[in-house]
Order: C-alpha cells, then sequence, then structure tokens
C-alpha cells in the first residue's frame, strides 16, 4: 500500500506528474498495490490528478487527514470536522498579525477576501470557492484552517499559538507560507494507519513517501518511511529511506521500483568502497580533541620531536651512572627547547611555568610558579623536602567542567555524523498528533556528565596533581 504526497513529492516543481511516475504507479497497481494520495489539498484541487493516475483501486486521503474518498469519481469515505466557532483564537490571532485566513468544508475552500496571496493559491489549485463577510461569524462545521502568509509572522503565530491550541487542534507547517490547523485525529499519520486497518492491509506492508513537516506522522507511522531528496531535514531524520532522486527527478518512480516492484536491487548488506570524507573529519577531530586534554602523543597528528646526539639528557644519563644513581632518584628542571632530552631522561621531568609548551607537553610535572617566582624553590619543596604534600592516588570530589564540554562535544559529533538521536542534546521532534517541538535529550545530557567523572577520578588516581592543577598546568590560569 502507498501513501503518497502531493506537492514536491509526486508533483515535479511544474506540477506535473512525469511520465516515469506514471508508468510506475501504473505497474504497481495492475501488481495489486493500493495507491493513496495523501495530501493537505482540498479534494476540488486533486480530482484531475486522480484521474490522470487512472487506478482503479486508489484512495485519496485530503487536508491533511481531513476526509478519506474512494476511487474516482471520488467517493467520500469518512470526515472529520470541528466547529468553526471553536477556532475563534486562531481566526483572531492571524488577524493580529494580517495573514489571511482560509477555511475548509466538503470540496470548497471558504475565504473573507480575495488578496493577492489567496488569488495565487486559488489559481495554482484550481480551487472552487466562497467569500463570506466575517470568517469569525461563519456558523458550521469545517475540516481544515490554513493561514496563509510570510514566514516570519506565521511563525510567531505559530509561538503564540502553540500552548492555546494544545489538546484542541494540530498545528503545523505544510509549506513555508501555510501553517495548518486540523481538528484532534487529523494528520496524515493517523489516517494512514486507520485507512490500512479497514483494508485488512498490515502496517508493516505499508509505503509512505513526502518531503514536508505535516509528511512527518505519516513517514513515522509507515511501515517503510520515505522522504525524497528535496525534503526537509526533520523528515529525513525520520524516514527508513532518503531517495537519490528529487520529486523532479521521479523520485516515486525509483521508490515503486525499489521495494513494490523489484526491479532495482536493494543492496542491503553489501559494502561498496568509497571515501568516507565527512566521517574521516569526525572521527580525527574527535581523535585529536583526546590527544590534546589527555596529551596522548602518540594519537597527535603532529608533534614535536627532539632528536638525539650530545644532549643535556645523555649528559644528565651519563653523570648519573658515574655517581651510582638510579635515574628514577633524579629530577631535571627546564623552559625551553634544548631541555626537552633532560625532562624526558630524568625521573621526574619538571618544566616551569613559563616553559615552551613542547617541553610541557613531555614534563611530568609543571610548575604553578614561573621562574620569576621561585619555581624550583616550589619543586626542592613538593618533591625533595617534601613539605609541600604530594595528592597522588587521593579523590577529591569537584566538578570536571572541562572534561564535560571535550565529552559532550565528542558525543554531539557522533550523533550527528550517525543521526543518533538519544545522543543529540537537542533534537526536532514531531509528534503523532501533528504537534512538533525541540526536544532536550536528557541521556545526552546524562552520559557526559557521569563519564566526566568517571574520567576525572582516573585523572587524580594516576597522576601526581589535582585535576585543577592538571588542567592549569596545560591551558594556564582562567
Amino acid at each position: 500500500m502507498l501513501f503518497l504526497d502531493l506537492d514536491d513529492t509526486l508533483l515535479s516543481s511544474d506540477m506535473s506528474i512525469s511520465e516515469t511516475n506514471l508508468e510506475a504507479i501504473k505497474k504497481a497497481s495492475d501488481a495489486g498495490a493500493n495507491i493513496v494520495i495523501c495530501t493537505g489539498r482540498g479534494i476540488f484541487s486533486v480530482k484531475h490528478i486522480a484521474q490522470k493516475l487512472g487506478v482503479d483501486n486508489g484512495y485519496i486521503i485530503c487536508l491533511n487527514g481531513g476526509a478519506v474518498y474512494k476511487g474516482f469519481p471520488p467517493v467520500l469515505m469518512k470526515e472529520n470536522l470541528f466547529e468553526s466557532a471553536s477556532a475563534v483564537e486562531i481566526y483572531k490571532t492571524a488577524k493580529k498579525y494580517g495573514v489571511d485566513i482560509q477555511i475548509y468544508r466538503d470540496d470548497r475552500l471558504i475565504v473573507e477576501n480575495i488578496s493577492e496571496r489567496v488569488k495565487a493559491y486559488i489559481d495554482k489549485l484550481s480551487a472552487e470557492y466562497t467569500v463570506v463577510d466575517s470568517i469569525e461569524e461563519y456558523d458550521g462545521k469545517i475540516s481544515k484552517i490554513l493561514l496563509n502568509g510570510p514566514n516570519e509572522l506565521l511563525l510567531k503565530i505559530e509561538k503564540e499559538m502553540k500552548h492555546k491550541i494544545s489538546g484542541k487542534f494540530n498545528c503545523f507547517f505544510s509549506n513555508p507560507n501555510y501553517l495548518e490547523f486540523t481538528g484532534m485525529g487529523s494528520t496524515k499519520g493517523e489516517a494512514l494507519a486507520s485507512l490500512a486497518k479497514d483494508l485488512g492491509v498490515d502496517i508493516s506492508e505499508t509505503i509512505a513517501m513526502g518531503d514536508s513537516f505535516n509528511d512527518i506522522s505519516m513517514v513515522k507511522a509507515a511501515g517503510l518511511g520515505v522522504a525524497v531528496r528535496n525534503a526537509v531535514q526533520p523528515l529525513k531524520d525520520e524516514a527508513d529511506y532518503i531517495t537519490k532522486a528529487t520529486n523532479d527527478e521521479g523520485a516515486v518512480a525509483e521508490v515503486i521500483n525499489r521495494y513494490i516492484l523489484c526491479t532495482e536491487k536493494v543492496s542491503i548488506g553489501e559494502y561498496k568502497f568509497r571515501i568516507p570524507v565527512r566521517i574521516f573529519i569526525i572521527i580525527a577531530v574527535i581523535e585529536q580533541l583526546i590527544a590534546s586534554a589527555f596529551n596522548l602523543k602518540a594519537l597527535k597528528l603532529l608533534r614535536y620531536e627532539y632528536g638525539m646526539g650530545s644532549t643535556k639528557g645523555e649528559a644528565l644519563a651519563s653523570l648519573a651512572k658515574d655517581l651510582g644513581v638510579d635515574i628514577s632518584e633524579t629530577i631535571a628542571m627546564g623552559d625551553s627547547f634544548n631541555d626537552i632530552s633532560m625532562v624526558k631522561a630524568a625521573g621526574l621531568g619538571v618544566a616551569v611555568r613559563n616553559a615552551v609548551q613542547p617541553l610541557k607537553d613531555e614534563a611530568d610535572y609543571i610548575t604553578k610558579a614561573t621562574n620569576d617566582e621561585g619555581a624550583v624553590a616550589e619543586v626542592i619543596n613538593r618533591y625533595i623536602l617534601c613539605t609541600e604534600k604530594v595528592s597522588i592516588g587521593e579523590y577529591k570530589f569537584r566538578i570536571p567542567v572541562r572534561i564535560f564540554i571535550i565529552i559532550a562535544v565528542i558525543e554531539q559529533l557522533i550523533a550527528s555524523a550517525f543521526n543518533l538521536k538519544a545522543l543529540k542534546l537537542l533534537r526536532y521532534e514531531y509528534t503523532a498528533a501533528g504537534g512538533d517541538s525541540v526536544k532536550f535529550g536528557v541521556i545526552a545530557f546524562i552520559i557526559p556528565l557521569v563519564m566526566c567523572f568517571v574520567v576525572d577520578y582516573f585523572n587524580q588516581k594516576t597522576k601526581g596533581e589535582d585535576e585543577e592543577e592538571f588542567w592549569i598546568s596545560k591551558y594556564g590560569q582562567k
């Protein structure tokens, strides 16, 4: 059972149906598939399309689930209406922002006046319409409200109305300039599930294709949810498959050939060699973040190396041997490049606060003081006279903010690369009832929060300085 959105899905940009799509639909119908047009349009602007498809086992879902028709000429099977008077708050808000109001009943469009925007809509869809004195005073049941206006104004209306209409109406965009309202229970997804049940078709045997926000519920409800190549990103995020073709390139035919007629091989589980550049970049960024945070020299793409020869390090090792001093009992302090070999060779390598970064990267300890502030005395007191306590292996509870940020960044890079919605801190969600919102990912917050304390615990247990000293030694004071 195939559910097809019209605008920007089945229809090309010039409002035509390509011969490729028509031929594929005819073959799918002949093979026994039910073809269902599923659109936000009223029936008045769908009849000629249904006639052109020419399928005997076809159905039409109009007004985003507000009405369901069978065959051609279309016969009304089901209609979901609500009292126009219950939407007065929507009408008042629309008039406050100066956008046009269009309401729908049966096969007619009802408007208050014919503005340029409304006229363009009527001409585009060849809509049959009725003009009334006041939509606010219209007495009767309707199936849909459409606000027609600039996107920036409609976004303000959506934000203002969302909480006022919660539980009463569905609200969604079918086009950047069309904000729609339907009664509860009227979404494409609910209409899909209901029609499949009425016809005895298992939901797993349904395919839904769309391109916009009002298609999300349908794509989520179907056994196979498909987004066309030109679809909005939130719909792509929910889809099981994204077509290679756009609506202008025969996307519907691609899906029919691939999943219904099976003339196109579905390469599930097969490997094709390619250069995954984006994945490489993300993994490389994650690797360098980890390497930088924890000074893992082997993982650094670029690192400073100091060659051997006649060096301070060799001289240190030689003198210690001559004096019978074990290398583990030596301490070396320095600040510049020529001190690196010595700091690496010593049992304890120390970089003063004002040292060059390559030396700090090699050091076991970085002083809190600079050479002007008694760095040598700090090391002697800490490691020779032991008048300053060295908290090796002790754990102090603290909030490791920097570690949390690094882990959170890594998590969000992975979530973005592989579209792992559960790991996204912020994600767009579209409910079955037609509402949409940005959700905060609690799990995505908890994971780096827990991990930062785990990392900090082992950090403190294995380092000779506490967490604060560790980060200050790498990046300096705030």
